[in-house]
């Protein structure tokens, strides 16, 4: 009854757990800031299309909890930013995350100075392709379209968090270069081998690039890639940018994956050898620890220090954002519990959550920032300051993963959820200003660093 009475004055209840929240009706607030009034709207509707898919997921799993499927999704959706709000957690994605490790590359880049942005309906063909347009409204799906889902990661989101784009590559702030272009930047250049090492953020950068690369016309004529074993070359042949010379840009691109604690004998050799081999190499390691990441440096810098009077390249890799529900988002610091009762399933548990703190620079970036100053005493490694693209993007990792992952003790009537707040889906968008920024980075590399 109480619920009720304050339901009539304030705006509505929700009963989660057993408890009755009260949220503010807060599509009705009016905000002397767009901006803010904007992300509101946006973060309810992402949440709303989120607990929307998860809460089918739940009563797969749990048919007994059949009152969830009852539950309304824009209530909790507003719960939850109500919430946020008022532990004072900016879940604003439409702004900008400068980086705070590898500052003077982002200081000095056009692209770093861009923040996310929603695209509307009537902007989408200057961003999306026919298909992706369609893609985006669900009348098609497929590999490197955004259907909302992360290739052969099981995740899915609502179209909402594929609407963004980084204003930088807009037509008016000057665009952003594709991979086709990067491939003609190498040919002319001589230059035939791209070399990315990492971990599986790394492999679904590659991702990224070979739906690039076909998005503009080119073809690859072997691809197939497996996070444990490693790829073949990817032989990539990408049409001319010269009404002169119509002779194809031919480059193969290579991933080497490196895990961290789970090396393998002899990994530190392959690299070694795949750095001499490589024109341009982008390296990263952060997610599965620090462990070798000296080692690996050195092999970078001993490669950037052969490299001098070339156009051969190395860089490092900023590690992308996770959002855990931690104090850093990391999984190491995750407080959640792993595991719940089954009449205990609160929403909160199954989304990924925005920064508490995005003032704070990652840890695993800061760590590896230091340690490539003690390494390259020379100054020859450039690093690519990814990490700003990810931080403020708690909405492109996906929903919980439901049957697929839930793994059920039926005797301890448990639920062992399993949120995968690392992994992003795709989105063309999404991956425009990290291409947009390795072409700039490739085109400013013959400028001395600062010491």
């Amino acid at each position: 009854m109480i619920c009720l009475m304050l339901a009539m004055l304030l705006s509505s209840c929700v009963e989660i757990n057993g408890a009755h929240l009260l949220m503010p009706f807060i599509t009705n607030i009016t905000d002397s800031q767009d901006t803010m009034s904007s992300c509101r709207e946006y973060a309810i509707e992402v949440l709303s299309a989120d607990w929307e898919y998860n809460k089918h997921n739940i009563a797969k799993v749990l048919p007994e909890q059949r009152e969830y499927a009852q539950q309304s999704a824009l209530h909790f959706a507003r719960w939850q930013v109500y919430d946020w709000e008022t532990q004072g957690i900016d879940y604003c994605p439409f702004a900008g995350t400068s980086s705070r490790s590898v500052g003077t590359e982002a200081m000095n880049s056009r692209i770093s100075q861009g923040q996310w942005m929603f695209v509307s309906e009537d902007e989408l063909d200057e961003w999306f392709t026919e298909t992706e347009i369609k893609a985006l409204r669900g009348e098609v799906a497929g590999e490197c379209l955004p259907d909302g889902t992360a290739r052969h990661w099981p995740r899915k989101v609502g179209k909402q968090s594929l609407h963004l784009a980084w204003s930088s590559c807009s037509k008016q702030a000057g665009g952003c270069k594709s991979m086709r272009d990067v491939v003609h930047w190498m040919t002319t250049r001589g230059m035939a081998r791209l070399l990315l090492a990492g971990d599986s953020m790394m492999e679904q950068f590659l991702g990224a690039v070979l739906c690039s690369l076909q998005r503009e016309g080119c073809t690859i004529v072997e691809k197939g890639c497996f996070v444990e074993k490693g790829c073949n070359n990817h032989h990539v042949f990408c049409p001319s940018n010269s009404s002169t010379n119509q002779t194809l840009g031919e480059v193969y691109i290579k991933f080497v994956p490196r895990f961290g604690p789970r090396f393998l004998a002899g990994e530190d050799d392959n690299l070694s050898s795949e750095l001499h081999a490589a024109d341009i190499a982008i390296v990263n390691q952060g997610h599965h620890g620090l462990t070798r990441m000296e080692e690996a440096m050195k092999l970078m810098a001993n490669q950037a220090n052969e490299n001098l009077g070339t156009q051969r390249k190395v860089f490092w890799s900023q590690t992308s954002q996770p959002h855990f529900p931690s104090e850093d988002g990391s999984w190491s610091t995750e407080t959640m519990p792993f595991d719940i009762d089954f009449n205990q399933v609160d929403p909160s548990l199954m989304m990924c959550s925005p920064l508490k703190n995005r003032s704070h620079e990652f840890g695993i970036n800061a760590a590896a920032d230091t340690l490539l100053k003690q390494v390259d005493v020379q100054h020859n490694i450039r690093a690519l300051p990814f990490h700003q693209f990810s931080a403020g993007r708690w909405d492109m990792h996906g929903n919980w993963g439901g049957k697929a992952d839930a793994l059920l003790d039926v005797g301890a009537r448990s639920l062992h959820w399993t949120m995968d707040c690392l992994h992003l889906v795709y989105s063309p968008t999404f991956y425009a200003p990290y291409i947009g920024l390795l072409y700039e980075a490739l085109e400013h590399s013959s400028e001395p660093l600062p010491p």
